[in-house]
């Protein structure tokens, strides 16, 4: 279970990304009674908001969506003074920036796997698709439905990192989705930025 102040910033990046009235519609969608938002949040409600956004968008405007979240989300957290990441490489502040993503679990849910030229984060447990199955996924759009869909992760981690690494962007992708692609666990790619 998330904490209450991870709710809180989550909630308020939500409420930041889509206004109040859109914040309570996924909410809703997610199974939520109007105005009660919980206190807290299982992995269970953390993945019916990321279907919430699928829901109310589509695939793929859900899935911006979400991505805008994470940002906003990680943002919250920095500036609320509740996380501090120090370091200068990629390897030194991916465990900081993922600790209050997967503060739920009492084991390891993330692992970092440095490549050549890459870094992936597998997540062990993925908070934006727990126990979902494709069935649990909207399919509106029409687009292949093996497009990942934990597009929060990739902008909470996007966000992070950028302001670990002073302003720089790195790209951040989901390479392989547990839900949509039937991959063991979602893995998420991050590559330094190109040389101009």
């Amino acid at each position: 279970m998330y904490s209450a102040r991870f709710t809180h910033h989550y909630r308020n990046a939500i409420r930041e990304v889509m206004g109040e009235s859109g914040m309570q519609a996924v909410f809703n969608l997610a199974g939520y009674p109007l105005n009660t938002p919980p206190d807290t949040l299982t992995l269970e409600q953390f993945a019916a908001l990321n279907v919430g956004f699928l829901e109310m968008f589509g695939r793929v405007g859900g899935s911006g969506l979400a991505y805008r979240v994470g940002q906003a989300a990680i943002t919250h957290h920095i500036r609320a003074g509740e996380m501090t990441v120090d370091g200068d490489t990629i390897a030194t502040i991916l465990p900081q920036l993922l600790e209050p993503l997967t503060a739920f679990a009492n084991e390891t849910v993330a692992d970092i796997r440095p490549g050549d030229g890459y870094t992936d984060v597998v997540m062990l447990t993925c908070p934006a698709c727990y126990d979902l199955t494709e069935k649990d996924v909207p399919l509106r759009t029409g687009k292949p439905s093996d497009l990942p869909v934990c597009r929060g992760i990739e902008g909470w981690l996007s966000e992070g990192v950028r302001y670990a690494m002073g302003g720089t962007e790195y790209p951040v992708k989901e390479m392989a989705c547990r839900v949509t692609q039937g991959a063991a666990h979602c893995i998420f790619r991050i590559t330094p930025p190109s040389p101009e």
